[in-house]
């Protein structure tokens, strides 16, 4: 099992949600360089900037990301393995983090049980199977035809904490004929990887 889960990582998995009369065709990457290329020009939020247990909201809105719920908080631990530094859902919530402009990517060093939501002006179009670094390793990013401006992180366990070690987007998506070539970029790069 994990050597197939390991030809996941060298090979884009494709994913096609239907929302409405639109349909997003999702690239999931289990590598960090082979996403870093599709998402191009990559901003790293990695939480080592506050000491633990500072609640996280707008620090980081002069990199376009916001932190919605008002109370995710900064943690220091052994389990974030990429700084010992992440950002916890308080309790039980997950992680909202909301962009000032639609992006086409996002990425996430994790330590547990996660999933992710994609949402574009308030409508979820994508929710991912449920990641978990035993199977997966401890990256996963993801590349969307559909542009998002807003990213919700959970846990799948029972009664699981949302935690997250670092988080990466890409630059803002450009306007409508920017998208659809985006799109393309990330279809043609997705079939290369296949052969």
């Amino acid at each position: 099992m994990r050597g197939f889960v390991k030809s996941l990582s060298v090979v884009a998995t494709l994913s096609v949600i239907t929302s409405g009369a639109q349909a997003a065709i999702v690239t999931e990457h289990f590598n960090f360089s082979q996403w870093s290329i599709v998402a191009d020009d990559v901003t790293a939020i990695t939480f080592t900037e506050f000491p633990s247990f500072t609640v996280i909201t707008d620090q980081y809105a002069h990199l376009g990301a916001t932190f919605a719920d008002g109370n995710d908080f900064t943690f220091s631990s052994t389990s974030f393995p990429q700084d010992g530094f992440g950002l916890a859902g308080s309790d039980s919530d997950s992680i909202t983090v909301q962009f000032d402009a639609p992006r086409s990517t996002i990425g996430v060093h994790y330590p547990g049980a996660m999933f992710i939501e994609l949402y574009n002006q308030g409508t979820l179009f994508y929710t991912s199977i449920n990641y978990d670094p035993a199977l997966f390793g401890p990256f996963v990013g993801l590349a969307s035809t559909i542009p998002f401006d807003t990213v919700v992180i959970g846990s799948w366990a029972t009664f699981g904490q949302a935690f997250i070690d670092n988080l990466y987007f890409g630059p803002p998506v450009p306007g409508p004929g920017g998208a659809a070539v985006m799109g393309l970029a990330i279809l043609s790069f997705a079939r290369r990887r296949r052969c």
